[in-house]
């Protein structure tokens, strides 16, 4: 049964990458510029959670997805965490467990929560990509970038609705390496 459902979900995938093609559907892509520092704040995150990074990301495309599962995920934890900005000069990342007593975080905290829930869900390390924004009106701002297929989306704490990146109204600063948790490049696009 378990095979079949997986043959189901890759001939879906290939059928919708076929039809996304011949379509010309193709649309601009996100890609790494130079090397860039990671947010101070993830550093810290990093050594307070050592078993989630530092770890190796593969190389390689997602073969199968579920756009409706990054819709839910998006829901789910927008609905889970209620947004307060931390002080100013602040900068603590962190996993909030959703918990009457830890339901409460800012950008970033939502965008690592949302990381973790598609990991536990299957999805692979490698798409699954931070990325510091900056948001007209509002400033420096952290979101969830998934590589899919067709292109790159948002999961955004601004928004309910599973954006494509291109659609955002963002300016793209920077994002985590594809290869490595702990190095963060610059961002370009096609």
């Amino acid at each position: 049964m378990l095979r079949l459902l997986r043959l189901i979900s890759v001939v879906g995938c290939v059928i919708a990458v076929a039809a996304c093609s011949s379509t010309g559907g193709s649309r601009a892509r996100l890609i790494d510029g130079g090397i860039s520092s990671p947010p101070p704040g993830f550093i810290t995150y990093c050594f307070e959670y050592a078993e989630i990074c530092g770890t190796e990301r593969r190389s390689g495309q997602l073969l199968a997805f579920d756009f409706a599962q990054l819709e839910t995920v998006n829901a789910q934890v927008n609905a889970s965490i209620q947004a307060q900005e931390e002080a100013r000069g602040s900068d603590v990342w962190r996993i909030v467990s959703g918990t009457e007593t830890d339901s409460s975080g800012d950008c970033e905290d939502y965008a690592l929560v949302k990381q973790q829930r598609l990991l536990a869900l299957g999805w692979p390390r490698e798409v699954l990509r931070l990325a510091v924004v900056k948001v007209p009106g509002v400033g420096a701002h952290t979101v969830l970038v998934v590589s899919m297929p067709d292109t790159d989306y948002l999961l955004d704490n601004l928004s309910s609705e599973v954006t494509p990146w291109d659609q955002s109204g963002y300016r793209f600063e920077k994002w985590q390496s594809r290869t490595q948790d702990l190095a963060w490049t610059k961002v370009s696009h096609t």
